[in-house]
């Protein structure tokens, strides 16, 4: 129900990955945590989307942004009819 795109996926010695994310319509995409001291930034290309994370929901637009910490699960949920692009920026400090 989803594409993931790795542009820079993990190196040892980069803190950060790239990746963009298809999520089909109606179709949901969830993760683990990344572990401690971790975040995500996310930004949304196309569509919209409704984002879960520790019990927290978040709807996010087309041309939306968000940063969150990803040491619990989350999860994106397509909300709409179209494909649903994400860009992705995850790094751990």
């Amino acid at each position: 129900n989803a594409r993931v795109y790795p542009y820079f996926p993990y190196e040892e010695d980069r803190d950060f990955e790239i990746y963009t994310i298809e999520v089909f319509p109606h179709a949901t995409y969830s993760t683990g945590s990344h572990g401690d001291n971790t975040l995500e930034y996310v930004s949304v290309f196309q569509g919209s989307m409704r984002l879960e994370v520790d019990g927290q929901t978040f709807e996010v637009s087309e041309g939306d942004a968000i940063r969150f910490h990803t040491d619990k699960q989350h999860t994106y949920i397509n909300t709409g009819d179209n494909l649903l692009i994400i860009y992705i920026v995850f790094t751990w400090v």
